[in-house]
């Protein structure tokens, strides 16, 4: 019977309100890209405001990396 390896979470995860379930750092970047793409293609968010948003969000994280 094979063994399952559990991960030690790390401080980057992400923890799902509501649901507790945590997802890595990885998982939820792409979900949130996808979100973002997915609201300007369906008109609910235009390229310019999705554009800043997305800048403001890679600043963040850039500074936030950074320390």
């Amino acid at each position: 019977m094979a063994t399952r390896t559990v991960q030690k979470p790390s401080r980057n995860d992400y923890e799902l309100p509501l649901v507790h379930v945590r997802v890595s750092q990885r998982v939820g970047n792409t979900a949130f890209w996808l979100g973002a793409a997915g609201a300007v293609a369906a008109g609910a968010v235009d390229l310019p405001v999705a554009a800043l948003v997305a800048a403001g969000v890679v600043v963040v994280r850039h500074r936030s990396n950074s320390h």
